[in-house]
């Protein structure tokens, strides 16, 4: 729907699990383990997902 100064505004269909920002038709995300997550999202989930295999060369990351 057009307004009267012009400007478009679409309907809202989904938020990123993550951020919270708001997903419009045509926008691009990940839907991963069921949770909806916008592709700026993508590396904080990835970081979040593999923390636990997370090490440094010559000891285990959870003994630093």
């Amino acid at each position: 729907d057009e307004t009267a100064g012009g400007n478009f505004q679409a309907d809202r269909e989904e938020r990123c699990s993550l951020c919270r920002g708001e997903l419009y038709p045509g926008d691009p995300y990940f839907e991963l383990e069921g949770r909806v997550v916008c592709e700026y999202c993508l590396g904080r989930y990835a970081r979040g997902y593999f923390a636990a295999q997370r090490r440094r060369v010559g000891r285990s990351f959870d003994t630093v």
